[in-house]
């Protein structure tokens, strides 16, 4: 039984204006990320868009036809920057603003000058899947790993509603319809079912986006340190941990490094704490170029920072530390006139010669550092063996 077309316009614009609402509400949760402004007034304009076309003899054609696609195109145009925006990519206004330009004055020529529907609707259909295409190519050209599931899907939703305008197309081209809006045919039955779930799938998909996003950040801010973007003190322990398990398992050492910046309250005193601040990215900018991947850095507290060196013994941790100092030393931070030099205390302590404990191996790492302090600062200082 083929669904009346008038009937299917007017659930595709119920269905877009029920899905503002998860967008409402994800907008009021997560407003800090941009396009979900975008993707929420995109979705009410193609309701609304959707609403009037379905009003089609009811209406005025003035509303029914050309005020309707033009709240349509521009939903459809904002689906696809908030995608952009979102994304954070280059952000096409100019290009989207070319196609809406290209489109009315398709429009406006095939409905007042030469009307013809069926190019007006390959006119709609052809910029609706353009814009899809590019939505759909910026998702997969992003390069956020922590989203990729949600990403993907939701570019294949895009892709597939690029499709089904694309179908649209050849439909209306291989069949001579009197009026192919409202034909309710087999073929268009389907079109406007795909429609209705492509619908569905895509908002279940930003949402799914801007859900694993929020996740993911707020994740971040659990481990994380927000100044140094290092490990906080909590992420570092859960780090150790592993590294213990992983020892008693494989019998591998690893090193721990407890760090402090030397004289560093001097620092907050003479150049205020904004300059402290810069000291602090800038030594763990520094600190991260000159260890591997695989090692773990985090902010143990205030000036103190602890890494967690694996695979390394005793060696291994002290041909580290030497570097770090001296490659801290070598630095200098410039803000605005002033140039700030300062200088590096490292105490090192090797699990299993050290410490058997995550407790004993960092209050080793920590008597090392006390002692390099005490001893003029600047300085690498081992551990003593843990009997």
């Amino acid at each position: 039984m083929a669904l009346d077309s008038r009937t299917a316009i007017a659930l595709i614009s119920i269905v877009f204006a029920l899905q503002s609402v998860p967008l409402i509400l994800v907008y009021l949760l997560a407003n800090q990320y941009k396009g979900i402004n975008y993707w929420l007034i995109g979705n009410v304009l193609i309701a609304v868009g959707y609403f009037l076309v379905s009003l089609r003899g009811v209406i005025i054609d003035f509303f029914s036809i050309t005020i309707a696609n033009i709240i349509s195109i521009l939903g459809l145009s904002l689906l696809g920057l908030g995608v952009s925006r979102f994304t954070q990519q280059v952000y096409p206004r100019y290009f989207i603003l070319a196609l809406n330009a290209i489109w009315l004055v398709i429009h406006l020529h095939f409905t007042y000058i030469n009307d013809n529907i069926i190019i007006r609707i390959i006119n709609y259909s052809g910029i609706g899947s353009i814009i899809f295409i590019f939505a759909a190519y910026q998702l997969l050209s992003y390069k956020d790993k922590r989203l990729i599931i949600s990403i993907r899907f939701t570019a294949i939703v895009f892709l597939c509603s690029a499709s089904l305008f694309l179908i649209r197309i050849i439909v209306v081209l291989l069949n001579n319809y009197s009026n192919p809006l409202f034909d309710n045919s087999l073929s268009q039955t389907l079109l406007q079912i795909s429609y209705l779930i492509m619908s569905f799938l895509l908002t279940v998909g930003l949402v799914s986006m801007i859900s694993q996003r929020l996740y993911e950040d707020l994740r971040t801010l659990a481990i994380y340190d927000f100044l140094t973007e290092t490990l906080n003190r909590r992420a570092m322990q859960l780090e150790i941990n592993k590294e213990i398990a992983y020892f008693n398992r494989r019998k591998e050492q690893f090193a721990l490094i407890l760090m402090d910046i030397d004289r560093f309250k001097s620092i907050n005193d003479n150049y205020g704490h904004d300059c402290g601040d810069l000291v602090l990215q800038h030594f763990t900018r520094t600190i991260k170029n000159n260890i591997r991947k695989e090692d773990a850095l985090g902010r143990w507290g205030g000036e103190e920072f602890l890494i967690l060196s694996r695979g390394s013994n005793v060696e291994d941790a002290l041909i580290l530390a030497e570097r770090l100092r001296s490659a801290i030393e070598s630095e200098k931070v410039i803000t605005g006139h002033t140039i700030i030099k300062y200088t590096l205390s490292l105490g090192v302590a090797v699990y299993g010669i050290h410490g058997t404990t995550q407790e004993q191996l960092v209050k080793a790492a920590d008597k090392a550092l006390y002692e390099a302090k005490n001893s003029g600062r600047n300085q690498v200082a081992i551990a003593t063996v843990f009997l």
